[in-house]
């Protein structure tokens, strides 16, 4: 944890090295930040991410090239991960982390600053990452190509532009619907309920109902008590998994 503390502090020096010289070129009121995390916090070991047995070639090259030492940590030619109880220290709310659907591997905080559109507040809407592009779009007044551009297909906008948001108005998500799927673990969200299905030990091999609202944790199953609402996000997910392509594998490694 002491390297990832390190880690955040260069972020956060050379972040600041980039603010200081759009400050220097009168540049940072007129210019749309979004700060993020791409998921949350990275919970695996060595054996997990690349076991022997799995990837040799890979597991081989790691072990011969890297100084595994307690002095060498976080120095050249180290190899550290934090390991599940870092990373649930990091996030203790949420169950999981990084390389799930759940909301240890999605859920971060987000900040935007644009002082032309928005006042400082603390907002708790649903986002998801496909709402960054149709935003940015809206905000510099770009119209999507719509169906193509340059003699290429291109691929209709899946997010939601939340200008409206930043402009201080609220915004339903009780009828949008979101799908999650990293290497076969996968959710489907509407509104506050979430539908999660994930191979054992993490989950029961089977579809697994939270309500997020109420339960952030993800520590109560409620598929017994509402067969109706799984059978109705089943549907939503075979839907998105057909628009999608997605392919399920029948084996994934500890990612």
């Amino acid at each position: 944890m002491e390297v990832y503390a390190a880690m955040i502090d260069e972020v956060d020096v050379h972040t600041g090295r980039l603010i200081d010289f759009m400050t220097s070129r009168g540049l940072l009121d007129n210019t749309v930040i979004i700060f993020l995390s791409d998921n949350g916090a990275e919970g695996h070991d060595l054996d997990e991410t690349w076991p022997m047995e799995a990837f040799p070639d890979i597991r081989k090259t790691i072990d011969t090239t890297h100084d595994f030492s307690f002095e060498n940590i976080g120095r050249v030619a180290s190899y550290t991960l934090l390991g599940p109880n870092w990373a649930n220290a990091g996030a203790p709310s949420f169950k999981l982390h990084k390389g799930f659907p759940t909301e240890g591997g999605t859920r971060v905080a987000a900040f935007v600053r644009y002082p032309e559109m928005i006042k400082p507040a603390v907002s708790n809407d649903f986002i998801f990452i496909n709402d960054v592009a149709p935003t940015i779009l809206e905000l510099t007044g770009i119209e999507h190509p719509v169906s193509e551009y340059g003699g290429h297909v291109i691929e209709p906008m899946g997010g939601v532009s939340f200008v409206s948001l930043l402009e201080g108005q609220a915004r339903s998500g009780e009828d949008r619907v979101t799908g999650i799927e990293l290497l076969g673990k996968r959710a489907i969200r509407k509104g506050d309920w979430k539908l999660v299905h994930m191979p054992e030990p993490y989950g029961i091999d089977d579809w697994q109902l939270f309500n997020v609202n109420d339960d952030i944790s993800e520590s109560r199953d409620l598929s017994a008590e509402y067969p109706d609402k799984v059978k109705n996000l089943k549907a939503y997910w075979d839907e998105y998994a057909e628009k999608n392509n997605v392919i399920i594998p029948d084996w994934v490694s500890g990612y």
